[in-house]
């Protein structure tokens, strides 16, 4: 189909939106606004200002575009069923906040701080323990996780998970 036929098609309510999906996001850094963009995980920890139903987005996990980049929803502690996991989900410095990570595509194992050549069993653990959809694992620590081993982690690297 033609970008013609598809405009023509879509009408110019359709054709307005075409256009500004294919714009790039640019998020807002206020802590008024709806959505934050932070680089790390760490700097979303000291946000002091942020509202429950505000949505936070990493551009990595420890550092800008180290691939754990994720999408967190601010919600009050109270509401928040158990303990935030501190890999997952997050408490923030703003006294009873929690950030929940989005798990609607899943979870990248970058997106709870896996790494190469450090234990990562509590974070690994951590993520199954939400039931996400899918689970992924890219770059070097691919080959290395075996989590289709009844056995696993203690089969492996002496009880711990090293990617």
């Amino acid at each position: 189909m033609s970008r013609r036929a598809l405009l023509g098609t879509l009408g110019l309510a359709g054709g307005t939106m075409l256009a500004g999906s294919m714009l790039p996001l640019n998020l807002a850094e206020a802590a008024s606004s709806s959505c934050m963009l932070v680089d790390t995980v760490a700097q979303m920890l000291l946000l002091s200002s942020v509202d429950e139903g505000q949505w936070v987005r990493t551009s990595g996990y420890y550092a800008s575009g180290d691939g754990g980049g994720a999408w967190y929803r601010i919600v009050a502690s109270t509401s928040y069923a158990g303990t935030p996991d501190g890999f997952v989900d997050h408490a923030l410095s703003t006294a009873g906040k929690v950030a929940v990570m989005d798990l609607s595509n899943g979870i990248d194992m970058k997106q709870v701080g896996v790494q190469s050549g450090v234990d990562c069993t509590a974070r690994v653990r951590a993520a199954y323990a939400k039931n996400a959809k899918t689970y992924t694992y890219t770059g070097d620590m691919a080959p290395i996780i075996d989590c289709d081993d009844p056995n696993y982690p203690s089969s492996k690297f002496a009880g711990g998970i090293f990617p």
